[in-house]
Order: C-alpha cells, then structure tokens, then sequence
C-alpha cells in the first residue's frame, strides 16, 4: 500500500474533534511513566473509532490525569537518539484485550513469526500490524509500526558493533580516516551501502544459548562423561586424538567455527560472509539446531580476513581466560571456551589459512605435494595432483618455519610468493590451543559429494566420452526408470530426481546417489568402474559410521588408497584432482576429530539458507538480518517458557 493510501488513515476521527496534539513518542513516554498505556477513557466521544498505541493522543486517554503528574524535565528533553533502543519486556505483560487468549507482547511474536515464515518487507508488516488493530475491540490496541513492535519485544541491538571498512584496502576506520591509507571519509554513505561488517557479542550469545534447559542438560552430561569414553572407538569429536590433546578442564568447553560466502542478489555481486559457531559438546541434533552466529560481512567483494576476524579473535584471548557463566541444577558453572576447529570449504580455507589457491602448487593444508600442470591439449591445461607420489605432512612447527622464511625473504627484499604454498600469516595462528594444520577439519560435503561423486558421474553420462568404456549415456532411461523404482528411506529429507537435472542436484542428492549408485548401475557400468567406484563408496562409508573403529579405519585406508592409485589408469590423470587428493587424507581428520558427519558443511550451509531469508530489500542487509535472527530468539525464548 503507498503512503498516501495508508491503512492508518482510516483511523482518523470522523468528527475531527482531539484538541491539541503531542508528539507521538512525547505522549508515549508521558503515559509509560504514568501507566496508563491501555486505559480507556470513559469520555470516548460516541462514533470516535479507536487510534492506534501511538496516536493514543487523538483518543483523550485520561489527558487531564497524564499532565497532572509531576514529569521529570530530562525526559521531556530526551530526543530520539537518547530513547533506549529497546526496552524489557514484563514477565507478565497485559492481555491483548479483555478476554484474549494473548497478550500483546505475545501478538507480536506470532504476527514477527509470519512475517519471518513468509518474508514479508517492511512496509508490508506494517500493514499487517495495522490491519489488525481493525480487528480489536474499541479502546484496545496493539503496535502499528515495525519500530514500536520491536520495542515492544525488547529486541536490543546495542551488543552488536558495526565496523566500517575502506573500500579500497578493506582496513578498519578509525574515527572516519583508514588507518592504512590515510583518506578521511564520511561515515553516512558506508552505512547506505553496506561497507561494514557486524561484530556480535560472543560471551553473550553463547550464554543466552545455555539458558535453554535442553541444552543445559545435554551439554552437563557430555561434560561429566567425557573422561569415560571408549579408547578404541570414534562416535563424535570428543573421541579424536586432536581433541583430547587440548588438555581441557572439568567444564571447559570447545566449539568449531565456520565461514563462507553466500550470493544474496541475482543482479549484482554483493554476498555476505557470516562466521558461524557450533558447540562441539553438545549431541549433533542439538548443534546443528543452535548455530551461533557472531559475525557478518556484507558487500561485493570476499572480506579481509584480518580484519574481519579481528573482533573475534580479541574475544576468543577473553573467552580462553575468564569464560563464561552458567547455571545447572542450581549450581554455578565457570567454562572457558576454546575454538579448536574451522570447519570451510577449500576456497574459503586457503584464504583462512593463508596458502595458495586449490589450483596452484603447495596448495593441500595438510600436506606438501606440490603437483603440476596436466595439459589437456595445447591450449587447456589443469592442475592436478598425482597420486603415486609420496609427499610430507605439514605440521605446527614447519608451518610456522616456512612463514617466517617467508618474512625473511621479504624482508631482504625477495620477490617471491610464498613459500612452500604459504603466501601470508594467518591470524587464527594466534587462537588459544588452535593448531593451524589439524585444525582444518576434512570438507566431506564438497569434497566427497559434490567433488569426487559428481565429477566421475557427470564423466560416465557425458557425451563428450562416448569412445571411453565408462561411457552410460546411452543407457539413461533404464537409469531413470530404476531410479522411479527406488524406495527411499523417511529420513531422505530430498527424492533424488532423474539423471536429466544432474546439474540440479544439491548435495543432500549426491549422497543419496553415492549410496545406491553400485546397486543401480550393476550391469550398465562395466565392473572395472564399478568395483572402483564401490571402493570409495565403502570408505566413505565407514567413515561416516556412527561408531568407527580402529579396524574400520584401517579398512578406509586401504580401500581409499587403491581408489587413488587405480584412478590414473581408468580414467586419465586429469581426474587426479585437488579432490581426489583431498580424500587421501580424510582417515586422519576422522581420527583427530571424529567422523566426518559431526563437522560437515551440511549444518552451517542449511543455516546459511535462513540466512538468505532474513531480509527483504536492499538496504542495511546485515541490521536486517540481525533483527530478524534476534526476533527469532525471543519466539524460542517466549515458547521455552509457556512448556516450562
């Protein structure tokens, strides 16, 4: 609806009788401070129709009574920059109207519940708050307009800092100059568009996650029995080797943190890069349903890490020393927090750790195979990564040697790169008990499923191949026909769809195809490449148990070793790539950090979807977000309540 037809015009007094008027927001904290927000005069002009609670003025409530009471002079003089942003809501806040099953606190709740569900803009619910005051009785009324509904809900943005950045050297300004570049700017167009990034409160955030009972129960259990665990099997992250090392307190606990870019436009190349958090303690159910959020970039170009991380890393030194507070069972509990794992995808992982991209030399973190370039014909070439060379581990300690060879050599003036694929120094080298090698923990959503699975099924249903033996294409309807055949189980959240929308097919997809690829095409895949391609499958596989153990890791090892070396001679040595190189060092990460399904990407790529559906329009992504993410807590928080 336009501003010149506003529903709020329909409020007006027919008889255009209301005296002088205040204010808007002067009468609102004139009644505040008197309480009588709700009060219905009883000199209401018959055929007068209800206003609004922020045009309460035009409805005479109690007028005389409000002006009679002795105001505070500094309350009149506060202007809209001193109004707290927020306030707190009451424990017990008033009925919606007499008789309603609601109160107005909870209206909004449900009315920001829809408009979160259906994506509504801004305008759009203020319409929808205004329509519904229609349906109150006379005299009663709720929030017209997204600013008091928020106030309403105490929703308070006063934790989250918002750094603005240089455009041209993405360096944080300081008092509105770069402290890089020395240019002086003006602050109000980096807020019109987006050059900032939000830095949010990660005490407080991880805290208000502990207030939960659920989570509060199911973090002091794992805690108390985490001295007790199996030597000799892997169920979770606390059973890695790389985990017990960390040398942790009775209740200290640990979480893995995750960054990566995500497009929000169509037209334009602006993302938004959040870092997210999991407690690793906690049951994987209860993890990937409480993802944190502590940071958010937004704009058109990938942020500096440096920079961004900043604000977090800060807090981590304060988290690994004083910690955090909670209470269970009435008693106090003091935990220090440590964030020992990065859990990224390989474009956002070489930028993280520092080291050349996945397409250059020295470029695995965790080992230092150089590779070399595989020239297709004259003039294509790719970057590939043999498998029959043996190559040394990377290490804390190597790594840090070869970045300070690599300031050396800058320093006297070398004009090189880097050194050994490391090309600059990573802050998160400076996290407390992170180790910057085995804390990259093994990608098996990008790796596995949208790496290995789908670059060798693409190659079997690609015309281009037809003269090779593994060539199926020519079989894609019986493919499709046993595909329509299949019965899935219930938790396959997807159906896998027919061969024809391969290029659709998300990762949740590739890994049902993954396990019923061997049984589908046993007689249309020749058993060379299908016992080779089962290999992986198996290992795989194992790897993802709920329960691993020592021999089932040998087993992987070994069933992942034969896929690597047999690779070359089915297919060429252009199918040797970053990938398949990758997988060769999957056994390890499991036995550092626990199967690969506790750390994928599948639990923060899903909350970065609700990322992309926290904002309509295009101004002020990240507030937007935030709000939304906080509003969003105070519906949990509110339903938490009403079960306990």
């Amino acid at each position: 609806m336009s501003k010149n037809r506003s529903y709020k015009t329909y409020f007006r007094s027919p008889t255009g009788e209301g005296g002088f008027k205040l204010p808007r927001r002067t009468t609102h904290r004139i009644l505040e401070k008197c309480g009588q927000h709700k009060t219905v005069p009883s000199s209401l002009q018959e055929g007068q129709s209800p206003r609004s609670i922020e045009d309460v003025d035009d409805l005479q409530l109690n007028r005389n009574e409000a002006f009679q009471q002795p105001i505070d002079s500094s309350e009149e003089e506060l202007s809209d920059d001193e109004i707290p942003r927020s306030t707190p809501t009451t424990t017990h806040s008033p009925l919606l109207f007499d008789g309603a099953k609601i109160s107005a606190v909870e209206s909004c709740l449900m009315v920001y519940g829809f408009a979160s569900r259906h994506q509504l803009s801004k305008s759009a619910l203020s319409d929808l708050l205004t329509l519904l005051n229609f349906h109150l009785p006379k005299g009663d009324s709720m929030p017209t307009s997204p600013y008091l509904a928020e106030k309403l809900l105490g929703v308070d943005i006063g934790a989250i800092k918002k750094i603005f950045y240089c455009e041209k050297c993405s360096a944080v300004l300081m008092s509105g100059a770069c402290q890089t570049c020395g240019d002086k700017f003006n602050v109000q167009p980096f807020v019109k568009d987006g050059k900032y990034f939000l830095s949010f409160d990660v005490k407080q955030t991880i805290e208000s996650t502990l207030q939960h009972t659920d989570i509060k129960q199911a973090l002091y259990r794992s805690l108390i029995e985490r001295g007790n665990r199996n030597e000799t099997q892997i169920r979770d992250i606390m059973d890695g080797s790389s985990y017990k090392k960390l040398g942790l307190a009775n209740f200290d606990i640990t979480c893995c943190f995750n960054s990566d870019g995500i497009s929000v436009f169509n037209s334009s190349r602006f993302s938004i890069w959040p870092i997210l958090l999991s407690i690793n303690e906690l049951p994987y159910q209860l993890r990937r349903k409480h993802t944190l959020l502590i940071g958010l970039w937004f704009g058109d170009k990938k942020p500096n890490f440096d920079v961004f991380l900043q604000p977090f890393l800060d807090q981590s030194k304060d988290l690994a020393t004083h910690g955090i507070s909670w209470t269970f069972d009435g008693k106090s509990i003091k935990s220090n927090v440590y964030f020992p794992m990065v859990a990224a995808d390989s474009p956002a992982r070489c930028q993280l750790q520092g080291i050349n991209q996945y397409n250059g030399e020295f470029s695995c973190p965790w080992c230092l195979i150089k590779g070399e370039t595989y020239w297709i014909d004259e003039r294509r070439h790719k970057w590939i990564f043999p498998t029959e060379k043996v190559h040394q581990s990377r290490a804390q300690e190597n790594f840090t040697s070869h970045l300070r060879e690599l300031r050396d050599l800058l320093h006297n003036g070398n004009n090189v790169t880097n050194v050994f694929g490391i090309k600059a120094p990573s802050k998160l080298i400076l996290l407390p008990k992170f180790n910057i090698v085995d804390g990259f923990v093994f990608d098996y959503m990008h790796t596995c499923l949208l790496g290995v699975v789908r670059t060798l099924t693409c190659a079997w249903l690609d015309s281009k191949n037809h003269n090779f033996p593994f060539y199926v294409g020519h079989q894609e309807v019986e493919i499709n026909c046993r595909i329509n055949l299949c019965k899935f189980l219930v938790e396959c959240q997807r159906i896998l769809r027919e061969v024809k929308d391969i290029k659709y097919w998300k990762a949740h997809e590739w890994k049902i195809w993954m396990i019923v690829a061997v049984p589908l095409l046993n007689g249309i895949l020749s058993q060379p490449y299908l016992k080779h391609f089962s290999n992986f499958v198996t290992a795989t596989t194992i790897l993802c148990k709920d329960v691993i153990s020592r021999a089932d890791l040998e087993t992987s090892d070994n069933l992942i070793k034969q896929f690597c070396a047999v690779l070359p001679d089915l297919y060429d040595s252009s199918y040797c790539s970053f990938n398949v190189h990758l997988v060769s060092h999957s056994v390890d990460c499991v036995k550092n950090w626990g199967p690969l399904w506790a750390y994928s990407l599948f639990q923060f790529e899903n909350y970065n979807g609700v990322l992309t559906n926290s904002f309509s329009g295009t101004t002020e992504v990240g507030l937007q977000i935030a709000k939304k993410l906080i509003i969003a807590q105070r519906i949990k928080a509110e339903i938490l309540s009403e079960i306990i």
